[in-house]
């Protein structure tokens, strides 16, 4: 009876274990998703912001391109007017250096993304290892049940037979 008790608690644990490791796995499951879709998100936009970088560099090199045929023909062109195109053209060189910095800000934030992501499929697998221990303990306690249980038929049979010997003994 001691032994079909603790094997009888022993398998409610485990089934308790299981369900309980069961929910962690599909709330892992779900993260591991939501980060996937945060990593596509964010690859999208690395994509965008190249794009208009490299539309900058375009929009850079057409007005340096300009700004020296410009130079070229009007020679005679006052100071002022010289001046107001070379802080245009700085102005767009600052606007670059701010588009290249939310760049290399955006490929941090992705490579931390993924470094969560490899962190979340890590966890994902020690979970699925500790379901998979859970289940065989699982297993071993359902054994043990049955062990116990055959025990106790034989006892009972046992009962029996000495009861029927003492019955026809008397």
């Amino acid at each position: 009876r001691d032994v079909f008790g603790k094997s009888e608690s022993s398998l409610e644990a485990a089934k308790a274990q299981v369900v309980h490791l069961e929910a962690q796995v599909e709330s892992m499951r779900s993260d591991s998703l939501e980060l996937a879709s945060v990593k596509e998100q964010v690859r999208e936009k690395d994509t965008q912001i190249r794009a208009m970088a490299a539309e900058a560099e375009k929009v850079q090199r057409e007005m340096r391109e300009a700004y020296t045929k410009d130079l070229s023909a009007q020679e005679e062109a006052s100071r002022g007017e010289k001046r107001e195109l070379l802080d245009g053209l700085l102005g767009v060189e600052s606007g670059l250096d701010e588009m290249r910095e939310e760049l290399e800000l955006r490929m941090l934030t992705q490579k931390d993304l993924v470094k969560k992501l490899s962190r979340q499929e890590e966890l994902n697998r020690e979970l699925i290892r500790g379901t998979n221990a859970a289940e065989e303990e699982r297993e071993k306690a359902n054994l043990e049940l049955s062990a116990a249980s055959v025990k106790v038929i034989t006892l009972q049979d046992e009962v029996k037979t000495l009861a029927g010997r003492n019955a026809a003994l008397e």
